[in-house]
């Protein structure tokens, strides 16, 4: 973030591609610029005779006045110090060059809608230049999400898709084959089956609004970690498109995520402690890959997992005693991987649980009768490892505690 000299000796807020690159910016940088508005000295001036773009020096305290309320003071404060100016005492044109710097760096655009209802409150009725000041937003904001949708056009082979409809082309973006638009902002693509072909570019890291990746049945390269900045991403599904590498470590950080779904593909590696960062995880999709190592104890932070299906995978060591914490769990898959030791009597506080498999593994000891705690138990399979000769007896232990008949395949 710079601001530079121009030619009648006052600056402009600008934004530099290292700040693109960096923050959760939303094209309000160039809409400011666009509007010419000065935020330096040169600026007081222009408010005394009226020629600001922005605001009379006479509105300064209403518009302040306003945004005061829904702009928390630490926010300004922070905003102010990234400006490296806090030894410094702002007057009222310091004031508005604190307001402009929120614009571009308050997080989820707060700021700038903020900005716009200060503007159009009954003491300040700037209708006109919010109205401006909106326009030329989303104008940058669908431009830049336009270059993101080239870019991951170019990188996944779009002349030889089977469906491109209307890419690349000037029509609005919600034209575009497998593309969803809301409020100006690219939340969904759908390309499953599609012949994609190639890797999935850093730049998507730019559609910030993106709610849903669908990728299925196609060939991608390894996944970007730049996936992780995708902050309201709810779904990411890739089965069968033969992705190799590990599963980035930027994913946890993606807390708003529900579907985790890239089975049968070809994923190395362990699955990430950072898992547990993705805390409305809801189904969880890694069967049929190369994962190896032990399942990270993270898993348990997933109060709200409902479907766990990792089965034909490498995964070896114990099952952590932290499972027991997913108390939404329905369904634990588990089988054909290398996992040891005991199973956990922990598991009985998943207490939703319906099915369980545990078959084709290294287990060993006894299945713990603490699912008789799991009122809606429906299938247990088991077979295929080394417990004790005590199947008889859990399996009697277990109806007799559930008082109904399930499926036990032991």
């Amino acid at each position: 973030m710079t601001d530079n000299n121009n030619k009648g000796g006052s600056k402009r807020f600008q934004v530099d591609d290292a700040f693109l690159q960096s923050s959760k910016f939303t094209g309000l940088g160039s809409a400011l610029v666009n509007i010419k508005v000065t935020v330096t000295p040169s600026q007081e001036a222009a408010l005394k005779t009226g020629e600001s773009d922005l605001l009379r020096m006479g509105k300064v305290k209403d518009f302040m006045g306003h945004l005061e309320g829904v702009i928390h003071k630490t926010d300004l404060e922070a905003i102010n110090s990234k400006r490296g100016n806090t030894l410094v005492e702002l007057d009222s044109v310091g004031k508005m060059q604190q307001i402009l710097n929120c614009l571009v760096l308050h997080p989820e655009g707060i700021g700038f809608r903020a900005v716009l209802e200060a503007l159009r409150c009954d003491k300040v009725k700037y209708y006109g230049l919010a109205d401006k000041i909106e326009s030329a937003e989303l104008e940058s904001r669908l431009a830049e999400q336009r270059v993101v949708l080239v870019d991951f056009y170019n990188s996944l082979g779009g002349t030889g898709w089977d469906k491109n409809t209307h890419w690349l082309s000037s029509n609005d973006m919600s034209s575009w084959h497998g593309v969803t638009v809301e409020d100006g902002n690219v939340v969904k693509i759908d390309l499953d089956n599609n012949r994609l072909a190639g890797q999935i570019p850093d730049s998507i890291r730019r559609l910030y609004q993106l709610r849903e990746l669908h990728l299925g049945r196609n060939k991608i390269a390894p996944l970007t970690s730049a996936l992780g900045e995708l902050l309201h991403l709810e779904k990411l599904h890739a089965a069968r498109c033969e992705i190799g590498g590990e599963i980035p470590h930027s994913i946890g950080r993606l807390t708003s995520l529900k579907e985790l779904v890239i089975p049968s593909n070809d994923l190395v590696g362990v699955i990430p402690d950072e898992i547990g960062g993705c805390e409305s995880l809801v189904r969880l999709e890694l069967w049929s890959n190369r994962l190896a190592g032990p399942l990270p104890s993270t898993l348990g932070r997933l109060k709200h997992l409902r479907e766990m299906r990792l089965w034909r995978n490498r995964i070896d060591g114990i099952i952590p005693v932290s499972l027991g914490g997913c108390t939404s769990l329905v369904e634990i898959n588990l089988r054909s991987n290398r996992l040891t030791g005991h199973v956990p009597d922990s598991l009985g506080k998943c207490v939703s649980l319906v099915q369980l498999h545990l078959q084709s593994n290294r287990l060993e000891g006894e299945l713990p009768l603490s699912l008789a705690n799991c009122a809606r138990l429906f299938k247990v399979v088991a077979w295929g490892n080394n417990f004790e000769n005590n199947n008889e007896r859990f399996a009697g232990g277990l109806l007799q505690a559930l008082q109904r008949q399930i499926h036990l395949d032991l």
